[in-house]
């Protein structure tokens, strides 16, 4: 947890065989992300990758984005149609998944 990469900091990093997974977690209360925080992801990545081929040459990266939501079902169809959008062109593979906070919880609070 809290791995950077070079200089870039990530939530986590899993490293297996040739696949460095760079997990970023995020809460999120509003549908609307903004590209701008969406670019500095990306521009991070980007900079991860050139960082990752120097020190481990031949390794791919992958991003796994985790977002905790507290969104209703509405809202949380709005979050997966826009992030498909915003991540359409990526430097790296990108896995997104969302996770309910109030399920989070149940399951991590007994």
């Amino acid at each position: 947890r809290h791995v950077t990469i070079g200089k870039i900091g990530f939530s986590a990093v899993n490293l297996e065989d040739d696949l460095v997974t760079c997990i970023h977690v995020s809460f999120v209360a509003d549908p609307d992300i903004k590209q701008k925080k969406i670019s500095e992801l990306l521009k991070k990545l980007s900079i991860a990758k050139i960082e990752l081929n120097r020190i481990r040459k031949g390794s791919k990266i992958r991003l796994l984005l985790v977002l905790v939501t507290q969104l209703n079902s509405a809202s949380e169809i709005k979050l997966r149609s826009s992030l498909v959008c915003k991540f359409s062109a990526t430097p790296v593979d990108v896995d997104i998944r969302l996770l309910d906070f109030q399920d989070l919880q149940r399951i991590y609070s007994d």
